[in-house]
């Protein structure tokens, strides 16, 4: 079996505007799994059996939005 590699990557903002009535977070991420660990069950074992196994490459990757407004004071 082969060892897990992960890298991953994070670039965010964090502000406020308007006089302060507006607040935004923003982020990218960008995870890839080299050899990703999974467990597996073997159905033909006569007990119930698990075991690790690499099930190959999983990339996560997305945008997070986070913001507050204040609309009026």
């Amino acid at each position: 079996m082969k060892r897990e590699d992960i890298d991953s990557y994070e670039l965010g903002l964090k502000g406020t505007f308007l006089d302060n009535r507006l607040s935004l977070n923003a982020a990218l991420f960008d995870t890839i799994d080299k050899n990703f660990q999974v467990q597996t069950f073997d159905p033909n074992a006569h007990l119930a059996t698990f075991a690790v196994a690499n099930a190959g490459k999983v990339q996560s990757r997305g945008v997070e939005l986070d913001a507050r407004a204040a609309v009026h004071e």
